[in-house]
């Protein structure tokens, strides 16, 4: 898969691409506290393949096609920010609003690097925005609705 270009785009839309933002919410010294972002990459798991191995093989391709979208927004060198992703998980999950159609599901945590507990600041919630922009430049529809 091609991250710059219209392959990305291609993909997301043949498998209904999405993604969700929230915020990262920790309780620090006794009060809920911002310290980054949540992002949370969706794309459909087609039915046509057999419950199986087959079918179990298609959804680790799709999930390590999301990684791959999430490994592109890692900031530039010398960032504070820092992007981790969620250990893989081997289920699916139902889209939203009480669907139907298995998804497979990927997803990040942006944070301070050098300190955890810092809060998130009006600068770096505006520099999310450009992340949002650039998913939705790949093709992936905005979702709006929490993660958790």
């Amino acid at each position: 898969m091609k991250q710059a270009g219209g392959d990305v785009a291609t993909w997301a839309r043949a498998h209904e691409a999405g993604f969700e933002v929230a915020p990262l919410m920790e309780i620090v010294k006794g009060r809920q506290v911002q310290l980054g972002f949540e992002i949370g990459l969706y794309a459909r798991l087609p039915l046509d393949k057999g419950p199986g191995a087959e079918r179990r093989a298609e959804a680790a391709k799709i999930a390590e096609a999301l990684r791959e979208i999430v490994r592109t927004l890692v900031p530039a060198k010398g960032s504070r920010a820092r992007v981790e992703l969620e250990a893989p998980r081997s289920a699916v999950v139902l889209e939203p609003e009480g669907g139907r159609e298995p998804e497979v599901a990927v997803r990040a945590r942006v944070f301070h690097a050098d300190d955890y507990f810092e809060e998130a600041t009006a600068d770096e919630e505006e520099k999310l925005r450009a992340v949002v922009q650039r998913l939705a430049q790949m093709g992936l529809k905005e979702r709006r609705r929490r993660i958790r």
